[in-house]
């Protein structure tokens, strides 16, 4: 399967869309979010203590996060929708033909 995961600010229309198979958080697209946050973060104004503060999340979170390491969706969903965006995930499911 394929799963689409977009970050994004849909009044404006402003999104990244990763395609993952078959997981959402590799490595490719943890950068991807990773430079996402850091850059409208940085287009905020804010620290990334600030980022921490008005997501509700620890440093060490805002930190791991925008490093690419590994983390869970929540803390995803925290910190995008404390920068104005939402995380929205979908799933492509196919048929496979008996061979």
């Amino acid at each position: 399967y394929f799963q689409a995961v977009r970050v994004g600010n849909f009044r404006h229309c402003e999104m990244m869309t990763v395609v993952a198979n078959p997981s959402w958080h590799n490595s490719m697209n943890s950068k991807m979010i990773a430079a996402f946050i850091k850059e409208k973060r940085e287009n905020a104004g804010w620290s990334q203590t600030e980022l921490a503060q008005k997501s509700s999340l620890s440093l060490r979170s805002i930190t791991a996060l925008e490093s690419g390491e590994s983390v869970r969706k929540a803390t995803i969903q925290k910190a995008v929708k404390a920068l104005g965006y939402e995380l929205v995930i979908s799933y492509d499911f196919r048929k496979v033909e008996n061979e």
